[in-house]
């Protein structure tokens, strides 16, 4: 019983929350909309292998949110590389939190974003 206990324990000290499959608990963008995320238009978030996608606005930034179904499923170069102005774009910052990717034109919803609980 104590290894049991003891194995618990290092279970919840390490690591991400780990679903039934073994996969991270995934975040969704209703959740950003609870913490403050205003949705505007509906993006076409199939064309870059999202799940959905909204522009809006957070902290009084523009922001464009995009889901995935996994982390995994993000290459968060290409987006680096229009928030660092290369494609003609005016975002400032390009951020990453789990599955889901941000695109913003300020500093402070990608902060925000960090701090989102999983349900």
């Amino acid at each position: 019983m104590k290894n049991i206990l003891m194995a618990a324990a290092l279970v919840m000290l390490t690591g991400p929350a780990m679903g039934v499959n073994k996969e991270p608990i995934q975040l969704e963008i209703d959740q950003a909309v609870q913490a403050g995320f205003e949705k505007h238009r509906h993006l076409n978030y199939l064309a870059i292998g999202a799940t959905d996608g909204w522009e809006g606005k957070w902290y009084d930034e523009k922001i464009e949110l995009y889901q995935y179904a996994s982390a995994d499923n993000i290459n968060l170069d290409i987006f680096e590389a229009e928030a660092l102005d290369l494609h003609g774009t005016d975002w400032f910052e390009a951020c990453q939190y789990r599955n889901l990717l941000m695109l913003s034109n300020g500093n402070k919803a990608c902060k925000a974003l960090t701090y989102l609980q999983s349900p």
